[in-house]
């Protein structure tokens, strides 16, 4: 099966595996098992309330990419002391509020997702990636994006919400029947193939759409060409080779209206049941398959 989520405890440094683990566990041989044990496969946001001091100092602190990120997305919101000029002081002075930990946690879930660099080149080409500075009070592009930089409420579920009406409005069925798993992916079965839209908290809000195709595929120059050729006539989204899994996936910016996620997602799922099979006659490997769960959509 492909993996759906990269996350893997192991993936964060070693002292700060250990400073995560309750004091009874310091001593623990093997600290991601230990992690997986206490808060799951993949941390939610109460994991943030708890930690976030930890967090902060031996995680954010040291981790350039992440604390310029977060900080991007947080100072976007209006949290914390904006006059603060050094992204990890201006993270210190913001409260562990539920908008910081649903950003803090997307923010947290990346980091998971990078397996350690293998080299001090590899770790400064990623301290590269540019950050995006948000657009100043009253331009066109920050009352487009307005409505989903809010404070109250929970920005999160308005999007999924949007997300189960935009599936449902593709199969006719009532956005609430719509299924959402466990970890708060929007998730649908279409012929041999699930996709899953996911709400990304991050500056942009922004949805992932994405569709694991293949797992067990041997990386070779032809896989690539193949792929290459599939990119060229993709409208949208992209097939990827990492770690012997092709994905296809896509992301697209949270002001999105429903009728045009709709019209994304029913695309993707579209092109991921077509092309899943065909490739694996042509490079191997093996589909994308699991047990249907009972209340989710099946076509």
């Amino acid at each position: 099966m492909v993996p759906r989520f990269k996350f893997q405890w192991a993936n964060l440094p070693d002292e700060l595996q250990r400073q995560l683990l309750p004091d009874d566990q310091n001593n623990a041989d093997d600290f991601p098992s230990a992690l997986k044990r206490t808060y799951g496969a993949r941390p939610k946001d109460e994991f943030i309330r708890e930690n976030w001091p930890i967090l902060l100092k031996s995680w954010l602190q040291n981790d350039t990419l992440s604390s310029d990120h977060l900080a991007s997305s947080l100072r976007a919101l209006g949290l914390g002391e904006s006059s603060l000029q050094s992204n990890y002081d201006y993270l210190a002075s913001c409260k562990n509020t539920k908008n910081l930990r649903s950003y803090a946690l997307q923010a947290f879930l990346d980091f998971g997702e990078r397996a350690p660099a293998s080299s001090p080149q590899v770790e400064a080409i990623r301290q590269l990636t540019v950050v995006a500075t948000p657009p100043e009070e009253g331009t066109s592009l920050s009352k487009s994006a307005g409505s989903t930089l809010i404070i109250d409420g929970d920005p999160e579920s308005e999007l999924r919400n949007k997300a189960r009406a935009a599936v449902g409005k593709i199969f006719n069925t009532p956005a609430e029947d719509v299924f959402v798993d466990s970890d708060g992916d929007v998730s649908v079965r279409f012929g041999s193939a699930a996709v899953f839209v996911r709400v990304i908290m991050a500056n942009p809000l922004r949805y992932s759409i994405f569709s694991p195709l293949l797992s067990g595929v041997e990386e070779s120059p032809s896989l690539y060409e193949i792929l290459n050729e599939i990119n060229k006539n993709l409208i949208i989204g992209s097939m990827t080779a990492s770690d012997s899994n092709v994905v296809l996936e896509y992301s697209v910016i949270s002001t999105i209206t429903m009728e045009e996620l709709s019209m994304v997602i029913d695309y993707m799922t579209d092109m991921a049941d077509q092309y899943d099979n065909k490739l694996q006659e042509y490079v191997g490997g093996n589909p994308f398959f699991r047990e249907k769960n009972q209340d989710e959509i099946d076509v």
